[in-house]
C-alpha cells in the first residue's frame, strides 16, 4: 500500500541504489571499479537502460549483498572485506550458486566474470 500511495510505485521508473561506505580512515569508495565502471547505481524507464540490463544489474547486487552477509554472518559478522578476503572460496562458490538460481529464474544470461567483478566491491 505505501508504495502504490507515493512516487517511488512510478510503473516506468524504478532505482537500484547503492550507498556504499568505507571505514574509517579509508579511501572513499562509489561503488565503481575496475572491473565495473558503471558502478552499482542502476535505473530503469526513460530511456535509462534497457529492462534486461536493469534486471542484471539489481539482481548483480542482490547476489553480492546476499552472498556477502551469507557469508560473513556464520563466521562471526564479519565485515565485507573480510569475507572477501579470508572466505573468497566460499564467497564466489555462492555467488556462482546464485547467478545461476537466478539466472534460470528469470531467464538472464549474466556477463562473464561475475565472481571477479562483484567481489572487486568487497
Amino acid at each position: 500500500m505505501f508504495l502504490e500511495s507515493t512516487i517511488l510505485d512510478l510503473p516506468d521508473m524504478k532505482p537500484v541504489v547503492s550507498c556504499p561506505y568505507s571505514l574509517l580512515g579509508e579511501t572513499p569508495i562509489d561503488g565503481r571499479t575496475d572491473t565495473n565502471p558503471e558502478g552499482l547505481i542502476a535505473a530503469y524507464g526513460n530511456q535509462v537502460l534497457d529492462k534486461e540490463v536493469f534486471q542484471k544489474q539489481m539482481l548483480e547486487k542482490l547476489i553480492w549483498i546476499c552472498s556477502v552477509m551469507l557469508v560473513g554472518a556464520p563466521h562471526g559478522g564479519v565485515l565485507v572485506g573480510v569475507a572477501d578476503k579470508e572466505f573468497r572460496t566460499e564467497l564466489s562458490s555462492l555467488i556462482t550458486e546464485l547467478a545461476s538460481a537466478a539466472s534460470s529464474e528469470k531467464g538472464l544470461t549474466f556477463e562473464e566474470a561475475m565472481e571477479e567483478r562483484l567481489c572487486a566491491y568487497s
